[in-house]
């Protein structure tokens, strides 16, 4: 929760302004699925999960996930106002393809690039029934200062996003 909390304070203080919200509070446990409804119903123009484990190999590190059942196909989906949550994915996954490859690229300008996996395409529980593009990270990270660092890059890399969109 202190990394979703770091970075939220950190794109709150970006100069463009942006709204961010938090699926739950600290100590909370919510299912993935009620977090697919409550960004789906905000129609969120981005959803971020944040995991954090610590390496077994004491070396820091950043996967980057996106949701797929290797279905995607290129062609437009259709905008429907409801459609299954096993499907929901498709809605946006071209974008969503295209914003992992940006923030993992941007991920890996700012560490070792061994120290960033991804973007995997795989049904990623917490990304489940996510109708806006959605992104899973699992951050391994040892201390306080690691997750500070961490909060930054993926701050960066959220920033970069951004700004790559509005331009």
């Amino acid at each position: 929760m202190k990394l979703a909390e770091q970075i939220k304070k950190l794109l709150e203080q970006h100069t463009i302004p942006l709204h961010v919200s938090l699926s739950r509070n600290t100590g909370q446990a919510v299912a993935a699925l009620q977090t697919a409804s409550f960004a789906n119903r905000i129609n969120a123009d981005i959803v971020l999960s944040l995991s954090c484990y610590k390496p077994k190999n004491n070396r820091s590190c950043i996967t980057v996930y996106r949701f797929s059942y290797q279905d995607e196909l290129n062609i437009k989906q259709p905008d429907l106002s409801w459609c299954p949550y096993d499907k929901a994915h498709l809605q946006k996954s071209s974008i969503t393809k295209e914003y992992s490859h940006k923030i993992v690229g941007t991920l890996k300008n700012n560490l070792v690039a061994s120290d960033v996996q991804g973007p995997y395409a795989v049904p990623y529980k917490p990304l489940i029934g996510m109708q806006s593009p959605a992104l899973g990270f699992e951050c391994g990270i040892q201390s306080i200062q690691e997750c500070n660092e961490c909060a930054r890059i993926i701050y960066l890399s959220i920033v970069e996003l951004i700004d790559d969109i509005a331009h």
